[in-house]
């Protein structure tokens, strides 16, 4: 167990919990959804709308060349705890392009593993193999061209859902008791020890200060809370809604 100690009952709440929102993560997020053999339920309507426009735009070839990367999970090189200033395709494209190809490599590696235990080894493994440099200069140009063609619409349409949920999250910060509302809402395994003035989260201990909670909601990536403990913060990434 990991605990959150507050700062003290007149320092402001806000300095206890932050919110990040990264539109990368969230389109990557949203590859993963529409990569699934069984979509999840809010997204049926949305992924036969998607494909077809693949369809349209042509992009259809370079999605089944890139599905497997996204069938088992997300790359790590879209980890919305490190990627929160990416917010264009501009910044998007350079960002791929100025990758180490080492690390595009290793991102991409543990998701063909899991694809290749249930199918057949895809082109894309071999390639990445022998040619990282080629994978990576295509993979930037579909995500540039998924986000220019299709995620920029995309996004402006549930960018207000994070908004509120920021709101949301200002407003908790009013008071001890509705910052634990919203936060077990967020994580239900996440309490508040009013004895002891600290929140509780259960993770290992760990030898480094823990200070503050990050908070992380997607809209596409449909899982239970995800925690995490990095530097002196512990990190909640959780589902919208």
């Amino acid at each position: 167990m990991t605990l959150i100690p507050l700062k003290g009952s007149n320092s402001p709440l806000s300095r206890i919990v932050s919110f990040h929102v990264s539109p990368l993560y969230e389109m990557t997020a949203s590859l993963h959804t529409l990569a699934q053999t069984s979509t999840p339920e809010p997204f049926a309507e949305w992924v036969e709308e998607i494909i077809a426009k693949f369809h349209s735009e042509r992009l259809i070839k370079e999605w089944e060349y890139f599905k497997p990367v996204f069938r088992y999970g997300i790359p790590g090189i879209f980890d919305p705890v490190q990627k929160q200033a990416l917010h264009s395709d501009t910044d998007l494209y350079s960002y791929i392009v100025h990758l180490e190809t080492r690390e595009f490599q290793n991102s991409l590696a543990p998701l063909l593993q899991s694809w290749s235990q249930h199918h057949e080894m895809p082109p894309i493994a071999e390639d990445v193999h022998t040619d990282p440099d080629y994978v990576k200069g295509r993979f930037s140009l579909f995500l540039s061209s998924y986000w220019q063609l299709l995620f920029a619409a995309i996004w402006d349409r549930i960018a207000p859902l994070f908004d509120q949920e920021a709101e949301k999250l200002q407003a908790a910060c009013r008071d001890i008791p509705a910052l634990t509302a919203f936060l077990q809402d967020v994580c239900p395994s996440l309490t508040y020890l009013d004895d002891q003035l600290q929140f509780a989260i259960p993770i290992s201990d760990s030898a480094q200060k823990t200070e503050h909670i990050l908070l992380y909601p997607s809209h596409f990536f449909r899982s239970t809370p995800f925690l995490f403990q990095k530097g002196s913060g512990v990190h909640v990434q959780y589902t919208l809604g």
